[in-house]
């Protein structure tokens, strides 16, 4: 069946415990008769209503409806539980363990960075180590930030990244830490495992401040344009497993506009 697949390519035990994942609306049930199913960033209105429109009745997304177990419904949510009631339309959550997982975001940006991975990153979870993160030297022994950061923009289509750092300084050891807010801990800690680089998606303006007291060279990528090439990949990866149905990734939108 499609869910046991995913879970285990996707292990739920990876990813934070707070969490959503696994079904967030249907079941299962429909796993023996599906024939196209929708991958998407973002469950949004837009991406339901195309679900609907190429009758793909089981979209798999990043990101939930919502991040945490609902209290309430507020009206844009029930809205989208609505749409899916109506149309029989199943949603599959991966969240933070697809960031964890082998060959999910944290490997997909750590190859894109041409990092040779050594190691898995380790966050905190209530006690709990989750392997968010990964840890590794350049190919390019002659890295810069400057080069790295025009090797990113390329590779990602991008017209900007925020960066804090040295550009002329060879980079020996990055850490690459994707969809999770960190603290000052965290960055002291990176520093105290003698890594001299951080690629993040999550970081606000505190983060580069500290992080140039402490000579971290800090770089934030747009978390969107990491999740759609890790969310393609996905589609890839169970189309090979599955020949028989039709995957599609729909266009969420990236939600942030640059103007």
């Amino acid at each position: 069946m499609l869910s046991k697949k995913i879970a285990e390519l996707v292990p739920r035990e990876l990813g934070l415990g707070s969490d959503i994942y696994g079904l967030q609306f249907g079941n299962t049930l429909k796993d023996l008769n599906l024939h196209k199913i929708a991958i998407c960033v973002d469950p949004s209105i837009k991406v339901i209503l195309q679900a609907k429109k190429t009758k793909s009745y089981f979209i798999i997304a990043h990101h939930g409806l919502t991040q945490r177990s609902l209290i309430k419904f507020n009206e844009p949510v029930l809205n989208q539980f609505k749409l899916l009631s109506a149309n029989n339309i199943s949603l599959f959550i991966l969240s933070s363990a697809w960031i964890a997982a082998s060959g999910g975001i944290s490997d997909i940006i750590s190859e894109i960075a041409g990092i040779i991975v050594a190691d898995r990153w380790y966050v905190n979870d209530n006690g709990l180590k989750k392997p968010l993160g990964r840890v590794g030297t350049p190919y390019n022994q002659n890295l810069t930030l400057d080069i790295l950061i025009r090797s990113l923009k390329r590779k990602l289509n991008l017209k900007y990244v925020q960066v804090c750092g040295k550009l002329d300084i060879n980079i020996k050891k990055i850490v690459v830490i994707c969809g999770i807010s960190l603290n000052e801990a965290d960055l002291f800690e990176i520093v105290k495992n003698n890594c001299d680089t951080l690629i993040s998606t999550d970081l606000v303006y505190s983060h580069f401040i500290f992080a140039r007291k402490l000579g971290l060279n800090v770089l934030n990528v747009p978390h969107y344009a990491c999740d759609i090439i890790a969310m393609k990949k996905l589609k890839m990866i169970l189309s090979l497993e599955f020949p028989r149905d039709e995957f599609s990734f729909i266009e969420s939108e990236n939600p942030i506009i640059l103007m």
